[in-house]
């Protein structure tokens, strides 16, 4: 997804906000809705004056018309032919889409990426042109270099590595294994060799490695398990979200793992509409959230975000991860937006403004949903707290702690 910020050229204008990338496409639409978030979060903010006066609109990629939804299944018993296939798609439309907005010289723009790799295509670009882009494609090498783009969340490599000191404090013989799926490399990002050495010095054994291939045989991954259950893991870590998780669920009770073995999650996974319709497999699974759960009904940004999806009239199974991540999103982006604006005015408001913004590593104010805080140096936020499914509902048992840096620099 990719926000684009023109600049007003008068205290009338709007401010017209692009979304591109991977949810403009009606498979990723299809599990992941973001219409009715950005249609919410845009009402939200102009209530409350827009961006220091001027209404903001947010511009999907592809527009507002209604797409087709793609059956997943259908889709995988064509075969992983079909499914490269529409990756590539996916990242060929979302760079025509910025070469096309990109003209107007563009300040900053967050691109939504989870499977198509489109943030790494155009990373030089965005060095090049100068626009500052926030991404969901949170790989150290896509963010690194440090330049001009940045994750709205923990790099997955970190992440895995605060999952894994919580394990080892909270599990007295880990044993995990790894489950990623061949072609869509976020769900293996966070197996590198830093973050090995990591689990080796935290005490945690990796007893299995296991690969989900495309096509069919994605349908039922009860061989992969059943290798990890001779293995002897009690917990499997998966960095995948949404209708992957879900398509494998089924393959855990024929492995006769449900009730034998924990899932861990990195922060996609962690969504309630992918993960509680598991049922017993959902139950004790852990996983690193750098964002709110919709069932913490105390904290100040849940409250608002619910009467407003209230207000709304939106159907329940749009209580996600996404709807809450798009809001943030949205909130952050805003807030950024008129903090470059009170510094340096409208005609001042580009990139390179806003990269220095950034740099100051200030924190912004998201309402208590997240603390999105990007330290000097890094390209990523870096605060996350691990969550468990308790009784079919998400809720955090760490407190909010900056992730280890796996950056390999660093380490």
């Amino acid at each position: 997804m990719g926000m684009a910020v023109p600049t007003p050229a008068a205290a009338t204008s709007r401010v017209s906000i692009y979304v591109m990338g991977d949810f403009a496409h009606p498979l990723i639409e299809s599990f992941f809705p973001v219409k009715n978030a950005l249609a919410d979060v845009e009402g939200w903010i102009n209530s409350r004056g827009g961006v220091r006066g001027v209404p903001v609109e947010f511009v999907l990629q592809g527009g507002k018309k209604e797409a087709k939804p793609v059956n997943l299944v259908e889709l995988f018993m064509g075969g992983g032919g079909d499914i490269s296939s529409l990756f590539i798609g996916l990242e060929e439309e979302t760079i025509s889409y910025y070469n096309e907005v990109s003209r107007a010289g563009l300040p900053l723009v967050v691109n939504t990426d989870f499977i198509s790799g489109s943030t790494q295509a155009l990373k030089s670009r965005f060095d090049e042109d100068k626009i500052v882009c926030f991404t969901t494609d949170a790989r150290i090498p896509t963010l690194y270099p440090a330049g001009y783009t940045f994750a709205i969340m923990p790099t997955y490599e970190d992440q895995f590595a605060l999952f894994i000191d919580w394990l080892s404090k909270n599990e007295e013989r880990p044993r995990l294994a790894l489950l990623t799926m061949e072609g869509i490399p976020l769900t293996s990002a966070h197996i590198t060799k830093e973050t090995l050495a990591f689990c080796e010095q935290a005490g945690v054994k990796v007893v299995a490695r296991e690969t989900i291939s495309l096509g069919i045989t994605a349908l039922d991954i009860t061989p992969q398990l059943k290798r990890i259950k001779v293995r002897g893991a009690n917990w499997i870590y998966l960095n995948l979200g949404g209708p992957f998780l879900q398509m494998g669920g089924a393959s855990f009770k024929k492995a006769g793992l449900l009730g034998k073995v924990k899932l861990g999650l990195g922060s996609i996974g962690m969504d309630p509409q992918a993960l509680l319709p598991l049922g017993k497999l959902a139950e004790g699974a852990a996983g690193v959230s750098p964002i709110c759960s919709w069932d913490e009904v105390d904290n100040p940004g849940i409250k608002e975000i619910s009467e407003v999806f209230e207000h709304e009239g939106r159907k329940p199974g749009e209580r996600s991860l996404t709807y809450l991540s798009i809001f943030t999103m949205g909130m952050v982006g805003v807030e950024l937006i008129g903090r470059v604006v009170d510094e340096v005015g409208w005609g001042g408001l580009n990139g390179e403004a806003i990269l220095k913004e950034l740099e100051k590593g200030k924190e912004v104010d998201s309402l208590g949903l997240t603390i999105c805080q990007i330290p000097p140096g890094k390209r990523s936020l870096t605060y996350a707290r691990i969550m468990e499914v308790q009784k079919g509902k998400i809720v955090p048992i760490s407190d909010w702690q900056p992730c280890p840096d796996m950056r390999p620099t660093i380490n």
